[in-house]
C-alpha cells in the first residue's frame, strides 16, 4: 500500500520538469531521488547495506509497475474518488509526521556525554543481583495472594504454595526465578525485592500487569555492569525514543483538539 501511494504521488508531479529521471512512463518521468527514496522505504529495517543491482533493478522494475496501474487509475477518474482522497490524505499525514521526526532527530542528535551520563545510571541499576521465587496469581485474586501470605505467617512452605497456587510458568518448580537483575523484571516487582532482606518475602501482595506475586528473597549479591562499549548502541537508541517519545507528547499536547 505505502509503494502504491508513493507511485500515485509521484504520478501527481509528472508533468514536472525532471531531467535527472531513472525511467519514463509514458512520458512521464521517475527522478532518481524519488527512486531512491521508494529504495528506502521498500528496504527499510532489512540491511545497512547498500542494495545490490539486482534489488535496484527489481525495485525499478516495481515502480514502473505502479506507476503505470496509477496512470491508468487517472484515466478511469478513480483518483477524483473519495475513496482515493481519504487514503492520500492519510498517507500525507504519515509521511509528514515521519519526515518531521526525522528532522527533529537529525536537529537533536544523542551525543557521546548523553549516552555515557545514561550508562552511568543504568549502571548503578545493575549493581545487585537477587535470588528469589514468586507465587503469582490472577489479578482477580488479590485476597488469595493475601492468604497466602497468611499460610506462610504460619508456617507454610514457599514452594509448596508455589505449586498449589501459582499461575506463573514457574509454578510447578515452586516458583523459583533463579538469578536476576532488577532491570529484568518490571519496576513494581524489581522496586519490591531491592527492598526485602534475604530470606523474607513480601508482607503484602505486589500488584503487576501479570497479577498479584508473593515473592521471597533468597540472596543478593554484586554485579559488576557490563562495560560501556557493549551498552552504546542500546542506550543510544534507548535516548532517541525516549527523545520522540517526548516529542510527540509535548507536540500533541500544545495542539488545540476538537472531538465530535
Amino acid at each position: 500500500l505505502s509503494a502504491c501511494l508513493m507511485a500515485l504521488s509521484i504520478t501527481a508531479n509528472a508533468e514536472s520538469s525532471n531531467d535527472n529521471s531513472v525511467a519514463k512512463i509514458n512520458g512521464a518521468p521517475i527522478s532518481q531521488a524519488e527512486l531512491d527514496e521508494y529504495t528506502k522505504v521498500k528496504l527499510a529495517g532489512r540491511s545497512a547495506q547498500p542494495p545490490t543491482a539486482e534489488q535496484q533493478a527489481a525495485i525499478l522494475d516495481e515502480i514502473i509497475t505502479v506507476e503505470s496501474i496509477a496512470q491508468e487509475a487517472i484515466k478511469l477518474g478513480i483518483d477524483k474518488s473519495d475513496a482515493v482522497k481519504v487514503a492520500l490524505a492519510n498517507a500525507k499525514r504519515r509521511i509528514l509526521a515521519q519526515k518531521m521526526i526525522e528532522q527533529f532527530r537529525k536537529d537533536n542528535p544523542i551525543t557521546e556525554a548523553m549516552i555515557k551520563a545514561k550508562y552511568d545510571e543504568e549502571a548503578t541499576k545493575q549493581t545487585q543481583e537477587y535470588k528469589a521465587s514468586h507465587i503469582l496469581v490472577k489479578e482477580t485474586d488479590k485476597a488469595l495472594a493475601e492468604e497466602i501470605i497468611k499460610k506462610l505467617d504460619g508456617g507454610a512452605d514457599f514452594a509448596e504454595l508455589a505449586k498449589k497456587h501459582s499461575v506463573g510458568p514457574t509454578g510447578k518448580t515452586g516458583g523459583d526465578l533463579g538469578w536476576f537483575g532488577g532491570q529484568q523484571m518490571v519496576k513494581p516487582f524489581s522496586d519490591a525485592v531491592a527492598n526485602m532482606k534475604n530470606g523474607e518475602y513480601s508482607k503484602s501482595p505486589v500488584q503487576t500487569r501479570f497479577g498479584w506475586h508473593v515473592i521471597k528473597l533468597f540472596e543478593t549479591r554484586a554485579k559488576t555492569p557490563p562495560e560501556f562499549k557493549s551498552m552504546e548502541q542500546q542506550l543510544k537508541m534507548q535516548l532517541e525514543n525516549e527523545q520522540i517519545k517526548n516529542f510527540i507528547e509535548k507536540t500533541k499536547s500544545a495542539a488545540k483538539i476538537e472531538k465530535k
